[in-house]
């Protein structure tokens, strides 16, 4: 296998249009990326007002959206790709994302929240941990991937690695309301 493995060609059978068993449109699936890149930016920079408008400035749009979509494309595209869809791989992965993107942003060693007390040889510990152990993996990755899926496919790969509980509530109408209602009470706590 070629490092980095190729990304799946537009016209191959990966279909986001699964209800009618084809294979979707290219403008389809760019529509697809496009949406769940911006959902990641939003969960992952919006959500904790880390960057709470990346989509009205240019580094957001020049920087910000890219990287975060093509990122989970990447990613997403490895372990569906490859049928090793597991609660440990997507946390693996996420963890990747978290690991790449702490540098970029700084946060490695100029945490923009909490004090320095944690700082091991310049390195943010607790920062860093919470940003690539927590974060990424759930807010950034998992959490874009299951909410695309859940409201834009007919599959749910990603929502059945999460334990039994959790995939019956989230399933009910009144689950997504839950849901929606913690995600806004979240986002106004932070």
């Amino acid at each position: 296998m070629a490092i980095p493995p190729k990304l799946p060609a537009l016209s191959d059978n990966t279909s986001v249009d699964k209800h009618h068993g084809g294979i979707a449109p290219t403008g389809k699936k760019i529509f697809f990326w496009i949406l769940l890149a911006v959902l990641s930016v939003i969960f992952a920079e919006v959500t904790c007002y880390s960057s709470p408008y990346p989509f009205f400035d240019k580094w957001g749009l020049l920087v910000v959206l890219p990287l975060y979509g093509l990122h989970t494309l990447f990613l997403a595209g490895l372990i569906l790709k490859n049928k090793s869809i597991s609660l440990p791989i997507l946390l693996l992965a996420g963890v990747l994302f978290g690991l790449y993107e702490a540098p970029i942003t700084k946060v490695l060693w100029d945490p923009t929240w909490g004090g320095k007390e944690t700082m091991i040889a310049g390195i943010a510990g607790l920062q860093t941990g919470v940003l690539t152990l927590f974060w990424h993996p759930w807010f950034a990755f998992i959490l874009p991937l299951m909410v695309a899926e859940l409201i834009f496919t007919s599959t749910d790969e990603i929502l059945n690695t999460l334990p039994a509980f959790f995939q019956r509530w989230v399933k009910r109408p009144s689950g997504k309301i839950i849901s929606i209602i913690l995600l806004a009470f979240f986002c106004g706590v932070n």
